[in-house]
């Protein structure tokens, strides 16, 4: 039996004694009872007492021939007895320190992981009072009154809360085009979109197909065929492989949504954010930055009636008023016969 063998069969017994160990002499002895078992079941331990025996008995044989027979069987009991008992000790040595050897290598691992966990936490919190700074000076920034009459700033944006108002600013006349496309409705076919929403909402879209991005495979999955627009459904942050984006501890989220948007910009795909009525979270304003539409659209930034518009766009802008008006209605008592405009009118 090697040495292996006992290491496993001494792990198995002191991992059940470290999990049930009784204070006091009691539990000591119950401990050493299980290690002599765990001993002499293993076949280690019934080798080496057998080894034990026959030497024993050889030893005993040799005194016994050249003095008294009693000699001989004291001789032959006592060499089996140290024969055991430093077989015995060699065993429990090797278990105890193959124990010790467990536990400071989970020590080890456990340090690692604390560790990283700090640096996570660390990192997170940075991030956080950035975003916070952030906040406070966009709120600084919007409070600002705008000069009236017709001596205003012309490069000064009117305050919007959504629709084009919420997105960023266009980087380019192409994204401009891109988005006027979109809004016009230019033929392609098939209708193909990627998502990033719950299992049920791209059964809602007027199109082809709809790819669901997932966490991992979210920037690969874009680079791969064309695509009509991406559609972000902020309720998948909620539930599903994209729940927690908007919180602190999804980070790591938000930066694969920054990456896919990337790829969405680098390849002029239209991303268009279908709002809900969620409590804001401390990433909620920079997933809103990542799109180029956010929806419902105020009237104002919204196609007039009998405009033309794509079937695509007319849904989604669609699903988001519904879902802030069914929220306004259940909300506000008699909502239901008077229900709230979506978005703002312009001052």
């Amino acid at each position: 039996m090697t040495a292996l063998d006992a290491d496993v069969c001494a792990t198995c017994m002191w991992d059940r004694a470290d999990t049930s160990t009784v204070s006091g002499r009691p539990g000591m002895e119950k401990q050493e009872g299980m290690m002599k078992r765990r001993y002499l079941a293993s076949l280690r331990g019934r080798v080496h007492v057998a080894a034990s025996l026959v030497v024993a008995s050889v030893v005993g044989v040799a005194l016994a021939s050249v003095s008294h027979p009693v000699v001989g069987v004291l001789g032959s009991v006592s060499c089996a007895t140290v024969l055991v008992v430093l077989g015995y000790a060699v065993f429990v040595i090797e278990a105890r320190a193959h124990a010790v050897t467990r536990r400071v290598k989970d020590i080890d691992a456990s340090t690692d992981t604390l560790t990283r966990r700090v640096k996570g936490i660390e990192a997170s919190t940075d991030t956080l009072t950035r975003r916070v700074k952030d906040i406070r000076s966009s709120s600084a920034s919007d409070v600002t009154p705008p000069s009236s009459g017709s001596g205003s700033d012309p490069d000064q944006p009117p305050a919007v809360t959504a629709g084009r108002g919420a997105a960023p600013p266009l980087d380019s006349p192409d994204d401009e085009q891109t988005l006027q496309q979109l809004s016009l409705g230019l033929p392609f076919q098939p209708v193909r979109v990627a998502t990033i929403a719950a299992e049920e909402f791209p059964a809602q879209l007027p199109v082809d197909e709809a790819v669901r991005l997932v966490p991992g495979y979210a920037t690969a999955d874009l680079e791969e065929g064309s695509y009509r627009a991406l559609v972000i459904d902020r309720t998948a942050f909620t539930h599903g492989p994209w729940a927690g984006t908007e919180s602190a501890v999804g980070i790591h989220l938000l930066h694969q949504l920054e990456a896919v948007k990337e790829v969405a910009r680098r390849r002029q795909i239209p991303v268009l954010l279908v709002d809900a009525p969620l409590v804001p979270d401390v990433s909620s304003q920079d997933v809103r930055s990542l799109a180029d539409l956010v929806l419902p659209m105020p009237p104002h930034d919204y196609a007039s009636e009998g405009a033309a518009t794509s079937e695509l766009l007319s849904t989604v802008q669609r699903v988001a008023r519904d879902r802030i008006d069914a929220t306004a209605q259940t909300e506000v008592p008699g909502a239901s016969a008077a229900p709230a405009p979506v978005g703002s009118g312009r001052g």
